[in-house]
């Protein structure tokens, strides 16, 4: 009995330290808000949005707007031009289904990006971006909630082995009109 009690004691001893050193390497969010710097918004691109135009694969919202595609050279450039933060926004709209899965193909899409801006050592700030204009899934009533958190589920299981570089924006400029 007495040797279960030291192998529990120790086992108890060894989580505590491990916690508290997996702590003490995480920032404090002040630190993090004086560590991100500068930043950068990667804005008309994933987030381009138009109603009246047919979305069928992800370059194709990308360029909506004749934005260039982004590429792991232009953020290099960025981090070359001094900057610490990436903001990259994202509108869901065109790549989510009905039942609130969103497609494989944009996710793909999004994490390339993101691994680009972690690479180098910056911070990524994602978000869900125009989803809620009049006609998008976030403005059609109830079900929308779970749709939310069904998107955000998938966004934290896609991304949950990341470090403190990435940060979630949950929302901007969904203009609930109701």
């Amino acid at each position: 009995m007495d040797y279960l009690f030291i192998i529990l004691f120790f086992t108890l001893i060894f989580s505590l330290t491990l916690s508290y050193l997996k702590m003490s390497v995480h920032e404090s969010i002040n630190q993090r808000i004086n560590n991100m710097g500068i930043g950068y918004n990667l804005g008309n691109s994933f987030d381009c949005y138009d109603e009246n135009v047919i979305i069928n694969k992800p370059d194709d919202q990308i360029t909506l707007k004749g934005n260039a595609i982004p590429t792991k050279k232009l953020i290099s450039n960025i981090k070359k031009n001094g900057f610490k933060t990436i903001r990259f926004p994202i509108t869901w709209t065109y790549f989510i289904d009905e039942s609130g899965k969103v497609n494989s193909n944009w996710m793909v899409r999004v994490k390339e990006v993101v691994d680009w801006i972690i690479d180098y050592n910056m911070y990524c700030i994602i978000n869900v971006h125009h989803d809620g204009k009049p006609g998008n899934w976030l403005s059609k009533g109830m079900d929308s909630k779970n749709k939310y958190d069904s998107l955000w589920t998938q966004i934290a299981k896609e991304f949950r082995d990341y470090n403190d570089y990435l940060v979630f924006e949950s929302m901007n400029e969904v203009e609930f009109k109701s």
